[in-house]
């Protein structure tokens, strides 16, 4: 098992908050005024135990968009991840209007969800970092 990298929790809120913003950008909506939660929780270890200090930062947002649009956002947004060396790890499309697209950035290891809301009038927006230790106080 690797040790996590460390880094404190606002600079992980800050990382959350960028990848927000730029999504945010293709849905045409403004990150800051629809963001719902930004903060940490614990990591566990497989086993579902939660060791030392481990934590990761989650950021929910709620981006209002219309219906029709929904399927180009989705299908645009798998595509810039894909042309930034993103792994796609889920592109569905429920019906013709609601879907989801979930991509991974390798490099950093931040997990992107966007999925229409029920009824289709805003996109859910995760956000999510992996496994960081905090520094020593």
């Amino acid at each position: 098992m690797t040790t996590p990298p460390t880094i404190g929790e606002q600079q992980a809120a800050a990382q959350v908050r960028d990848y927000a913003a730029t999504i945010g950008t293709v849905v045409g909506a403004d990150a800051v005024a629809t963001e719902t939660r930004v903060g940490p929780a614990p990591c566990e270890t497989s086993s579902g135990e939660i060791t030392g200090n481990p934590f990761y930062v989650q950021g929910n947002w709620q981006m209002p968009l219309p219906a029709a649009e929904h399927p180009g956002v989705l299908a645009r947004l798998r595509d810039v991840w894909t042309a930034q060396g993103y792994e796609i790890k889920r592109f569905t499309m429920f019906n013709d209007i609601e879907g989801v697209v979930i991509g991974q950035n390798p490099a950093d290891g931040f997990e992107l969800l966007v999925e229409s809301a029920s009824p289709p009038v805003a996109v859910a927006v995760i956000v999510m970092t992996p496994c960081y230790l905090s520094p020593a106080t």
